[in-house]
C-alpha cells in the first residue's frame, strides 16, 4: 500500500500523492467521499467511470437470493 504525506496549506489539509498513485494529468477538481475515517478521492469528471467499466455480474447473479420476508 502506498503512503502519502498530509500537510497544512493555508489552513487547509492537503495530501501529497506519490507518482504511483497520482491522479490523471489535467485533473483540476476531485470528489471526496467520507467512509468512516477513510476518504475516497476521485476526479470529478471520472467519478462513475470505474464503476460502470467494472466487470459485469453473471446472468444468474442474485437469482436465488435469500431475503427475509418483511413483517409489518
Amino acid at each position: 500500500m502506498t503512503k502519502a504525506s498530509v500537510f497544512q496549506n493555508n489552513k487547509m489539509q492537503a495530501v501529497h500523492l506519490p507518482d504511483d498513485v497520482a491522479l490523471p494529468k489535467g485533473t483540476k477538481t476531485v470528489e471526496v467521499i467520507s467512509v468512516g475515517v477513510a476518504r475516497v478521492i476521485a476526479p470529478s469528471d471520472h467519478l462513475w467511470d470505474t464503476f460502470f467499466d467494472a466487470a459485469a455480474v453473471s446472468d444468474d447473479f442474485m437469482e436465488d437470493r435469500n431475503q427475509p420476508e418483511i413483517h409489518a
